[in-house]
């Protein structure tokens, strides 16, 4: 990981007036005579308001951040009380208290400052002529002038981030004024896992730049911040999630790379939300209005709707697809046998997957056709094209799965054509392979013609007398029997065969009694009058209904 030796110079704007510790109460000129009875290593606890406690149930009223203030009244008879108040106190979040002694309550028992200490909570005895109300107001004018130089400062820092897009300026520009106003690098994550960074963040995480860490960052436990480990440097991020219409989010990531990250920061980037978030809907509509015009040359090419290498390079180029004629393609139809995810969905997974594979230093052209995930894969093996290299079909389904959290994602891939205008017989293959595999129940993670054997056949048969006398013969009087009664021995029979012939995996699969099962198949045999038994007629019922299947 590359380094940056000097720290740079930033237009940050300074905070003139500090934010308020416990161990500013004692500048105060009313708390100057105040005395430190325990919890010395608490006096850094920030403290953003004051309140006063003057009832026994004040716990219920507090807030984190308060400096609390008693004249010891509720504990006037119980100064025991004490001990168990102030354990309930730091875990709301009360950075100090302030005890006025000698009126009601003259010592602070021992056990309670012991406690105090070790939560390092630090407690004041405030001097006998203390008035709250004038504390209250100093305090709280100090507080108040803080947070009012706080939003001054994050105005400013608003103001100068939507500059940058009123000058027309880009995601990219946001990045780098955003990152000169906190000190900080940015990188944003957007709903396609891509990383957007600013030319000197590129630059500094070149290397890092593809790491799968980036992308683990959403499944974060809080969202709001964690860890970063690159070159082993664990590294302190912040981030902010970018709504947006897709399933993924945006994210907004700061990094504590050259200076420590304050509140400020934090909330700018909060902030710069709304303005990164109509940015991404401005690059959004532009990329869709794009891969609009792309989905459908991949369409229409697929579908053979060129009628000439002409008309084909035509459509190409203005696309910007400049390379689709060089070298042989084919075509893949993705299968998700567990699932069958929405249009938009599959948008989304073939968006993502042509990131993963361009990350790969390849590149595979994508449509949705009927409902489907069509891949066209380059396959010529001049390696002087990077963009062209092949990529082995194998590393593609381990990229679906993966993105997919589906082990059961595979392709249906048609053969290699090597002239651009015949891929619509690749498809068309690609399709029958398609077709075959979720007949016959074919698991392969990649699919082939080669692959399917007698399947292949059967889906060629044409219609004729012959065929048809088959398939009346070993399976009409059960389709006859089932329309009949409103049974399922059809069905029945099919899991029978695709369970390798094991009826208590049969029952399962068809949620029914394993007696169901039994007398179905008996009922089978009757009314056929065949042997089940008999390899030869498991055979040629298995190919009945498997013809069935094909021409329903």
């Amino acid at each position: 990981m590359k380094r940056i030796q000097d720290k740079p110079t930033v237009d940050v704007p300074d905070i003139k007036t500090p934010i308020l510790r416990c161990r500013d109460l004692f500048l105060f000129p009313l708390l100057k005579d105040a005395k430190l009875l325990a919890g010395g290593k608490g006096l850094d606890n920030l403290i953003e308001r004051i309140n006063v406690m003057e009832v026994p149930d004040v716990i219920d009223w507090v807030k984190p951040g308060e400096f609390l203030m008693t004249t010891g009244y509720p504990f006037r008879d119980n100064a025991e009380a004490l001990i168990e108040l102030i354990p309930q106190l730091v875990k709301k979040g009360v950075s100090a208290l302030g005890i006025k002694t000698k009126r009601f309550i003259h010592e602070i028992p021992s056990q309670a400052l012991e406690i105090a200490n070790q939560l390092n909570f630090p407690i004041i005895e405030l001097p006998v002529g203390t008035v709250f109300s004038d504390v209250v107001r100093d305090v709280m004018e100090r507080v108040l002038f803080h947070e009012v130089e706080q939003i001054s400062i994050l105005q400013e820092r608003i103001q100068a981030m939507s500059s940058v897009l009123l000058d027309g300026g880009g995601m990219k520009d946001l990045l780098k004024r955003l990152e000169q106003l906190l000190g900080n690098p940015i990188v944003l994550l957007d709903s396609s896992n891509r990383l957007v960074t600013s030319d000197a963040t590129a630059i500094l995480f070149e290397e890092h730049l593809l790491d799968e860490s980036w992308q683990e960052l959403r499944y974060l436990p809080e969202m709001g911040s964690g860890y970063l480990k690159l070159d082993g440097r664990q590294i302190r991020i912040y981030m902010s999630d970018i709504p947006g219409k897709r399933r993924l989010h945006s994210l907004l990531i700061l990094l504590e790379w050259r200076q420590e990250v304050v509140p400020l920061d934090c909330l700018t980037l909060d902030r710069t939300i709304t303005i990164a978030g109509l940015e991404m809907m401005n690059i959004e509509a532009k990329r869709q209005v794009e891969s609009q015009y792309i989905d459908q040359f991949i369409q229409d090419w697929l579908l053979g709707r060129f009628h000439n290498l002409s008309d084909l390079r035509i459509r190409a180029e203005a696309c910007g697809c400049y390379n689709v004629l060089q070298g042989g393609y084919s075509t893949a139809i993705v299968r998700m046998a567990d699932s069958k995810p929405s249009v938009a969905e599959l948008h989304e997974l073939l968006e993502m997957l042509r990131r993963a594979v361009k990350l790969e230093g390849k590149e595979i052209y994508t449509a949705i056709i009927e409902g489907e995930a069509i891949l066209v894969i380059p396959c010529n093996e001049d390696n002087s094209n990077l963009n062209l290299n092949p990529i082995n079909p194998s590393k593609i389904v381990h990229l679906l799965r993966k993105l997919q959290h589906n082990d059961r994602v595979s392709l249906c891939l048609g053969k290699r054509v090597d002239k651009p205008e015949e891929l619509n017989t690749s498809y068309r293959e690609a399709k029958q392979i398609h077709k075959i595999s979720i007949i016959c129940a074919l698991d392969q993670s990649v699919l082939t013609n080669d692959e399917l054997g007698v399947y292949s056949l059967l889906y060629l048969l044409p219609e004729c007398e012959e065929v048809n006398h088959f398939q009346k013969k070993f399976l009409q009087p059960l389709l006859d029997y089932d329309a009949k009664h409103d049974t399922n021995l059809v069905e029945t029979l099919q899991m029978y065969f695709q369970v390798n012939r094991n009826m208590k995996q049969t029952a399962e699969r068809l949620f029914t009694h394993y007696n169901t099962v039994i007398y179905r198949l008996e009922r089978v045999k009757d009314i056929l009058v065949m042997d089940l038994e008999n390899p030869e007629i498991q055979l040629q019922l298995q190919l009945a209904l498997k013809l069935h299947q094909m021409r329903v």
